[in-house]
């Protein structure tokens, strides 16, 4: 498969210049983050998603990853609603939920 990419909107704090970009692959969901020159990447494995947590506010969307493992989990603010839905169900789909 390969990598589904969506963008963050500038209109949440920490995206108004550099926004996040968002990757996902059948191994794992991947958060990049630009700060100029400087590239900061975390992810999370698919098979180590306990669940997904959304909270809309009236512009864009948190997603809230959180680990199987008791490890980080990955937080993505500033997601578009539309994309949110798509990739809950991309994940989903890839865990056969």
């Amino acid at each position: 498969m390969a990598p589904a990419i969506f963008k963050t909107t500038r209109f949440r704090r920490g995206n108004f210049l550099f926004p996040a970009i968002i990757e996902v692959t059948d191994q794992e969901v991947v958060r990049v983050k630009k700060y100029g020159f400087i590239k900061w990447k975390s992810s999370i494995r698919i098979q180590n998603i306990a669940s997904i947590h959304v909270r809309n506010s009236q512009f864009s969307s948190e997603m809230l990853f959180k680990n199987l493992n008791g490890g980080k989990s990955l937080t993505v603010i500033g997601v578009q609603k539309s994309d949110v839905h798509r990739i809950r169900e991309m994940v989903e789909e890839i865990m056969g939920v």
